[in-house]
């Protein structure tokens, strides 16, 4: 039905949404340990 192809496609997008979010929050870690490995203050002020 034409719902279920709706609801598939919404699942679809918020697993996508879901991906590109840990892989900004991957990116993110990544670089706050740089920082403190660097001896840089973590809020980059």
């Amino acid at each position: 039905t034409a719902a279920l192809t709706t609801l598939t496609g919404v699942e679809d997008d918020l697993s996508t949404s879901r991906r590109s979010l840990h892989s900004t929050i991957d990116a993110l870690n990544d670089e706050l340990a740089r920082r403190i490995a660097d001896g840089e203050p973590a809020t980059g002020t």
